[in-house]
């Protein structure tokens, strides 16, 4: 068994007031008080039949263009003022190690000055994203309070995840995964797809610009192929923003009766 990626990331909290510090000199191109419209009647009904069925579901053209190209330029301004450090995971023996050429940042809300379409993008999911989820799954209990959150660039020359789940269990309570990709300039060759392994098969995701992965944080292994582009190459460097939603209900991390769980246990059967 390859291994599992077990981080336990930091729950945020207070998501409504996220964008109270914004400098008097931003000019965003949101309007700060409305939300962001990102889950019409459609897509709601892809969510719910793709995390029913395959447990996992792709959304092209998301939030819109203009939005990923400017949370695009913002991830580029945190990476190259420092705002994004080495990051690690942990294996199936509890042992930390570093992921190669792969740097992130956990948002706090304090970057308004810096990336005010990135907080705007992560407020407007956490405003309507709880409420929409329990409302298609009923049971699920996902909280409208706490989050986990995580800003990462793959720069470049072998960078890659290994399979995983991203929950490993419980005290971890993430289960839905939301991984938006900011990518514009991706194109065959440069690596970085992301692989789900669902119950029909493997699928090959392309990181392209202002497209969502959904999937079941507990339940679906996945992992992300190498990025081959050379580290000097900037606009090759793939970034991508996740959210982690969690449940107040323990019972449904790694729920034995739910209908894709063997799906966890063909790839890790002795987890969970």
């Amino acid at each position: 068994m390859m291994a599992m990626a077990m981080r336990r990331w930091p729950l945020h909290r207070g998501i409504h007031g996220i964008s109270a510090k914004r400098a008097l000199n931003t000019k965003p191109l949101f309007d700060e008080n409305v939300l962001l419209p990102l889950f019409p009647e459609s897509v709601q009904e892809t969510i719910k039949y793709g995390l029913n069925t395959q447990g996992f579901c792709i959304l092209r053209d998301f939030a819109s263009s203009d939005i990923a190209m400017a949370m695009r330029r913002e991830s580029e301004r945190l990476y190259a003022e420092g705002h994004m450090f080495q990051s690690n995971s942990v294996d199936a023996e509890g042992k930390s190690y570093p992921k190669l050429n792969v740097y992130a940042s956990e948002l706090n809300g304090n970057e308004w000055d810096i990336a005010p379409t990135i907080l705007h993008y992560t407020r407007s999911i956490m405003l309507q994203a709880p409420e929409m989820l329990n409302k298609l799954f009923p049971g699920l209990q996902i909280s409208s309070r706490a989050y986990a959150s995580k800003l990462a660039v793959s720069l470049g020359e072998g960078a890659s995840y290994p399979k995983h789940c991203d929950t490993a269990g419980l005290p971890d309570k993430r289960k839905v995964t939301m991984v938006y990709y900011l990518n514009p300039k991706w194109k065959l060759g440069d690596g970085g797809e992301l692989r789900v392994f669902g119950p029909d098969g493997t699928h090959v995701i392309e990181p392209h610009v202002d497209t969502l992965a959904v999937f079941w944080s507990d339940l679906v292994a996945h992992d992300v192929l190498p990025c081959e582009n050379p580290i000097e190459d900037i606009d090759a460097r793939r970034y991508a923003l996740t959210l982690w939603l969690v449940t107040d209900n323990p019972r449904q991390i790694n729920d034995k009766n739910h209908h894709l769980y063997p799906l966890r246990q063909h790839h890790f059967p002795n987890t969970g």
